[in-house]
């Protein structure tokens, strides 16, 4: 018997069968391998465009918080905001809650405006019940 070599195994010529079957399966392989780096390839390209697609939408949002922000330390001063948080556990937690569940738009919106509470020195309980409120609950004040 004779034996001759594919790769690293040595198949006799008597099994001309395998030696048919074999090298189609490792064609079979590499094509496939191809094909799963072509499709981790387009799966990449995908994600990012999503991605640059999701940050462009997001972008005018964000732009408006910013330039509402900027409104509010105009108009909002830091006596208004002592005067409606007083620093009362209870009614901070209360007042913050109200605020936040009446107040519409984005989620990503309280979170920016929450982060300038902080700046102001508003009582962490009082920005917490604010943020769930605002995400959580809401309040339609068009069915009175």
């Amino acid at each position: 018997m004779k034996e001759r070599c594919l790769g690293q195994r040595s198949i006799s010529k008597e099994k001309g069968e395998i030696q048919v079957i074999l090298p189609q399966v490792a064609s079979i392989k590499g094509s496939m391998t191809n094909r799963k780096q072509n499709d981790e390839k387009k799966d990449i390209v995908s994600a990012l465009f999503k991605a640059f697609k999701s940050f462009g939408t997001s972008l005018p949002i964000m732009l408006g918080v910013i330039l509402v922000l900027g409104l509010f330390r105009t108009f909002v001063s830091k006596q208004m905001l002592s005067a409606v948080f007083t620093g009362e556990s209870l009614r901070d937690t209360i007042t913050g809650a109200l605020i936040g569940s009446i107040s519409a738009g984005n989620p990503v919106n309280s979170y920016i405006i929450g982060g300038e509470l902080v700046k102001e020195n508003v009582s962490l309980i009082a920005i917490t019940s604010f943020l769930v409120a605002w995400v959580a609950v809401c309040i339609d004040l068009n069915d009175t």
